[in-house]
């Protein structure tokens, strides 16, 4: 039988024929005619053939620690001793196809297998080489990536230009022909699809309820055309309708409006903002030209235009003294909703000589709210004289309750027959005789389907009547579109 320490030189001797065996093939293909050190498959067989190498002296160090005398199995120096072998050939297997054998030379390894010194400058470069491997694996040797010890072959410059060029120029001409098309396609799909639906959803239904006709007179009727008599004249009597500022309410306001199809509004405006909104118009009628007049019924001695909110200095005041009106501001909201919308702002005057106008409504009652409730809005409009106005100088003539009725046949002959004008604005809040009369800045709010006239101008000695004329209408009712349109 072999004894241990047999066995012992038998394994020496095994390993130290392997470690001659790998050196001399390894010397053997570095001394191949052509040898190229850098070449790819050079590298990688030195590589596996110099790892062989290295697990040898690994397996030798071992034996020859094991083989030290006064040491236990269980002495400390070995169990760290061995654990840091078995790092080392994990390490050599892990890095077999990397590890560098350019300084593994020939002479150096005939030096090494036989015993020999190395010269010098040999030696220098292999303690160098181990120096490093050494510190590497040292310092990454829990790391999955290592740096690689194999020297890289740099590509040709042209190819290192072009690569350069490619990462630099590459997302540039992605960016241009690629993800610019794609992002403008998909915010142009994005932007069709709103345009759509904002365009079917709120544009289609407006526009259609602007086209107004037979058949939709038939369908969407919400009251009967009811033909009016003497009976359904609601009064003759301008108190019925007069609103005392300190004790009518908003809601006793909207039920004369809509019982008398009119209210009146004492002092609206202040004689001096009376004043001075009259001075405007009288010279804004003798400057007005074809462009901006308004045709009005019996046109004879009669102007009318347009007014702007900043037409005049005397503008602002007129509307900031109506819309700060308790009285009036309260009942209108009542009547429309609360910030009815104004919708036109002119004038009229009429001087002496103006005729007659025929008694009409300001509305179609075919094509408005009263009829057609769910089509149309209601719309008033508030009558502001800027003088003290008598019944000859053309104070309007108008038939309460005929805002309720649909059949207009006989509605010209009644209201003519009661000629009923508003020509005492304070009735029984008068102070004065001479109060009644329509005050100057008392302002008369009419429902427009109310049937009235203008009359003729019939007094030589009265002054011009100018009046003030806006129409008011509720605003649409939001968040979403709402489709009926103002009153034709």
């Amino acid at each position: 039988f072999a004894t241990p320490a047999s066995m012992e030189g038998k394994d020496s001797t095994s390993l130290q024929r392997k470690r001659k065996e790998l050196i001399t093939l390894i010397n053997h293909i570095r001394s191949r005619p052509g040898h190229d050190e850098d070449s790819e498959a050079t590298n990688v067989v030195l590589s596996r053939l110099l790892a062989e190498v290295r697990r040898v002296e690994v397996e030798q160090m071992r034996n020859h620690i094991l083989d030290c005398p006064g040491l236990s199995s269980k002495s400390s120096a070995l169990q760290t001793a061995l654990p840091a072998l078995e790092e080392a050939i994990d390490h050599i297997n892990r890095n077999s196809d990397r590890l560098d054998s350019s300084l593994l030379s020939t002479a150096a390894l005939t030096h090494s297998f036989l015993g020999e010194s190395v010269p010098e400058d040999t030696m220098d470069d292999i303690m160098e080489s181990s120096s490093n491997e050494s510190s590497t694996s040292g310092s990454k040797i829990d790391e999955e990536k290592e740096a690689p010890l194999i020297k890289e072959r740099r590509p040709p410059a042209k190819m290192r230009k072009a690569s350069f060029l490619g990462r630099f120029f590459g997302p540039i001409f992605r960016c241009i022909f690629l993800d610019l098309p794609l992002a403008s396609t998909c915010l142009f799909l994005v932007a069709s699809y709103c345009t759509q639906t904002i365009y079917h959803t709120y544009y289609v239904p407006i526009m259609d309820s602007l086209v107004w006709d037979d058949a939709r007179r038939e369908v969407e009727s919400t009251n009967y055309m009811r033909s009016c008599d003497i009976n359904d004249i609601s009064t003759l009597n301008s108190d019925d309708f007069i609103v005392d500022p300190d004790s009518t309410t908003a809601e006793e306001a909207v039920e004369m409006a809509n019982k008398h199809g009119m209210t009146i509004f004492p002092n609206l405006l202040t004689p001096e903002t009376a004043a001075a909104m009259r001075e405007y118009v009288l010279r804004k009628n003798h400057a007005l030209t074809e462009d901006e007049a308004i045709w009005l019924i019996s046109n004879k001695q009669r102007w009318s235009f347009p007014i702007g909110a900043d037409a005049d200095p005397s503008v602002p005041p007129v509307l900031q003294e109506i819309a700060n009106n308790e009285s009036f501001k309260n009942a209108i909201n009542k009547l429309m909703g609360d910030d009815p919308a104004m919708v036109e702002f002119t004038a009229i005057t009429s001087a002496y000589g103006a005729g007659d106008q025929h008694w009409h409504a300001d509305n179609d009652f075919t094509a408005s709210q009263m009829h057609y409730g769910r089509s149309f809005v209601s719309m008033y409009s508030l009558f502001v004289p800027l003088q003290d106005t008598t019944k000859e100088m053309g104070a309007t003539s108008a038939c309460p309750g005929t805002h309720l009725c649909g059949d207009e046949t006989g509605l010209s002959d009644l209201c003519e027959k009661l000629n009923f004008q508003v020509s005492d604005s304070r009735g029984r809040l008068a102070e004065k005789e001479e109060d009644h009369v329509w005050k100057s800045g008392d302002g008369y709010l009419m429902h427009l389907n109310t049937y009235h006239r203008g009359p003729g101008h019939t007094d030589p000695n009265g002054t011009e009547r100018v009046m003030l004329i806006i129409t008011i209408s509720p605003r649409p009712n939001g968040p979403h579109y709402d489709r009926r349109q103002i009153s034709l």
